[in-house]
Formats: structure tokens, sequence, C-alpha cells
């Protein structure tokens, strides 16, 4: 597929940090004083099992591309000031779940329904290089923030993965539905939303091994980390807990009356809001307040909202 033209993708490149990666991790779009981007369809939390249609998004560089999973495979997208323009798609088996861009931009991963998939993305096309798992639906990913290690979570656990050669290195077994998860851009930290047991799982992303878990609320079906590592963020049952990272203590939680089981955060760069999303509206938060500031009903009718983008500047293009 020839998904950019190479200059557009070297001015575009460089960052490229996972759309879990420092977070939520990571590469999420949004106005910082209004209201993000959402992604299509996804159902996080055990309420949703075996319904979820999801899709993820990831950006190379400063943002100017834009990696979508979609209902079977993937699109890039041209982001700029004036325009939003489709590159290419290229489809393959199984419903689009997540998509994460390793930091340098060179491999780009697709999770679907039934397994994820490898792409070299250094060049001009889209080279498909291999199926990393297969036979079982990933529900999340998250790129390490050094660029050493891609998480890719199952149903049996964490699968870890060498980002340039896209094999299979590691698995951390752990029960439960991992609905979200982000790797904290700071430290060798990651962590997993599990909706089965209401907490979150803090990983070693030297040793691959569970070291803490953090005991949340009800449906915990998403976490993000601030860009500075320090505080963590969970959608859960009408509220968003807020950890130390350096604890892993929770230290308040944010109620967000009306919204429903969150299934999605986001945070901006600047650390200064947080997105929810709830059924089918998004909720702005002021992180430093504790308040709600509004929400929006994206999908009018009664669609159910995916997942929300904040792009790396933390602005959302006109």
């Amino acid at each position: 597929m020839a998904v950019a033209p190479s200059a557009a993708r070297d001015h575009h490149r460089g960052r490229g940090g996972g759309r879990r990666h420092g977070g939520r991790a990571g590469a999420h779009r949004a106005d910082p004083d209004g209201l993000p981007v959402d992604r299509a369809d996804r159902h996080r939390g055990r309420h949703r099992r075996g319904r979820r249609r999801a899709a993820g998004i990831d950006f190379f560089g400063d943002g100017g591309l834009a990696v979508v999973a979609i209902g079977s495979g993937f699109a890039l997208l041209e982001i700029g000031a004036n325009t939003n323009t489709l590159i290419g798609t290229e489809d393959i088996p199984g419903t689009g779940t997540d998509v994460v861009v390793v930091p340098g931009g060179a491999r780009t991963y697709v999770a679907t329904s039934e397994g994820a998939t490898a792409f070299d993305t250094s060049g001009p096309l889209a080279d498909n290089i291999g199926t990393v798992v297969s036979g079982t639906e990933v529900f999340a990913m998250a790129a390490v923030a050094n660029g050493t290690g891609v998480l890719l979570a199952t149903e049996a656990g964490v699968v870890v993965v060498d980002p340039v050669r896209g094999r299979t290195v590691d698995t951390i077994p752990m029960l439960g539905q991992k609905f979200g998860m982000a790797t904290n851009p700071r430290t060798p930290r990651a962590y997993v939303a599990n909706a089965d047991v209401n907490a979150v799982t803090v990983l070693d992303t030297e040793t691959n091994a569970v070291v803490d878990t953090i005991l949340t609320g009800a449906y915990t079906s998403d976490v993000a980390i601030s860009s500075d590592g320090a505080r963590g963020y969970v959608a859960q049952q009408n509220a968003v807990a807020v950890f130390r990272t350096d604890t892993n203590t929770v230290v308040s939680t944010i109620q967000v009356p009306g919204g429903g089981i969150l299934t999605d955060v986001a945070v901006t760069p600047d650390g200064r809001r947080a997105y929810v999303i709830g059924g089918s509206r998004v909720f702005a938060i002021d992180v430093t307040n504790a308040a709600v500031l509004g929400n929006l009903m994206v999908a009018p009718g009664g669609g159910t909202l995916g997942d929300i983008a904040i792009h790396p500047d933390g602005a959302a293009p006109t």
C-alpha cells in the first residue's frame, strides 16, 4: 500500500511513539480547551464482552500523519491545519481493535479480533512483515517509550514483542479482560486496566514482570499516563481515578455525573485536561481542579463512541 510520499513521512517522523505510550498513552488528539476527536467504536469493559467493534489511532512524528485502525485493517491520514486527507488503506484479517506506531516510526502494529500484524513503515510503502500473534483477539497495545518493545494485551496475558523483528520474546501471564494499556514515558513501567478485577496492573518493562496492583473502582476500562510520568488516570464507572506512579496509590477520584461506564480516557500533553468517553458523549475534565467542564454529544442517536486521540502538540487542527 502506498501510504504516503517519502518526503511527507520524513517530515513527520521522529516522535512516533505509540498510542499507548506516555499518556494513554502518548498520542491522543484534542483541543486542550475544547473537546477531543473521537475514534470509531470501542466497547470496553466486561459488560461488553464479545461485542467490541474497536478502532485505534496513533501519530507519526509531529502529528502530520495519523494511522487509524478500521473495520478491516488500517488507514493512513494526513493531518493538517487546512486539510485532513485519506492517503490509503490496508486490509488484514479480523476487525481492527488498536494500532501503535513504534517510537521513530519505522514499525507500525495493527491489532484485530484475530491477532496482530507488524508493518514496516520506514519508507514510502507500508510493507506487511508478518503476523505477530494469531487466533486470539488483541484488546489493546502499547509501545515502550524507549522503543525496545511493543506490548499486546490478550485474554491469556500481555505478549511482549521485539518491535523491529515483529517476534514474540515473552508473555506475562495475566487473566481478565485487559481493555486499556499505557506505558510510562519516564520510567520502565506499563499499566494495564483490568475490567475483571477492577484494578490496574503495573508491569516492569525491563523484567517483564508484574510488580504491583492498583485497586481502582467498578468497571476499570482504560488508563492514561501524564506526559511527565507522574500521574495515572483511570476510566471507570461515573468517575476517573487518579493515582501517583511513584507510589502506585490512588490519590483522588473525580466524579463524572451521568457518565455511566466510562470506556476511554486521554490526557493533554500539558496535563491540564482529561477527556473521557461515556456512551455517546465526551466529557472534558479540569484535572487541576478535579471538575467536569462539560460534555458534548458526539454520536447523536445513541451511537457508542470508541476512543480519543490528542494530537502531539495538544491542539486540534482546524
